[in-house]
């Protein structure tokens, strides 16, 4: 088995560089996006799906500002999930 990462992801071009990096050297990713009450929360939102779906990773969005407890939490989760 290879080597798992989280790769947080925004939806802009260095998030997706970032990825592309990443399984090029044979990671096994997971993706997260983090939402903060951004501006531009839905069109992020949308680019992290559609890199999500590109790259057929599975993928986890967590917004800072809800109930869901500490980022922490969400990646240990995250990659609980991954196994």
């Amino acid at each position: 088995m290879s080597e798992r990462a989280v790769c947080l992801v925004s939806g802009g071009m260095d998030s997706c560089v970032s990825a592309a990096i990443a399984l090029s050297e044979g990671l096994q990713l997971g993706f997260l996006h983090v939402k903060y009450g951004q501006l531009t929360e839905s069109r992020e939102l949308k680019a992290f799906e559609e890199i999500a779906d590109f790259y057929s990773v599975n993928s986890t969005a967590t917004s800072l500002t809800s109930q869901s407890g500490s980022i922490f939490s969400t990646i240990s989760s995250f990659m609980a999930k991954a196994n």
